[in-house]
């Protein structure tokens, strides 16, 4: 019996989250834009520091 309480509150809740979602879209879609270009300036620092540890290697082996 608690399991099914649980199961139906879980449910609810993701109702309750998506229909969240699909009203605020415009919210949702600006978050979603702003979390992608988050990803990938962290992507870009990646690479370039990637890039400068392989400069300082062929510079050391030179």
């Amino acid at each position: 019996m608690i399991m099914l309480f649980q199961r139906a509150f879980l449910v609810h809740s993701y109702s309750l989250i998506l229909h969240n979602t699909l009203h605020n879209t415009a919210i949702f879609e600006y978050i979603e834009g702003m979390f992608k270009k988050v990803c990938q300036a962290a992507f870009l620092v990646q690479l370039n520091f990637q890039s400068i540890r392989k400069e300082k290697i062929k510079l050391r082996d030179s």
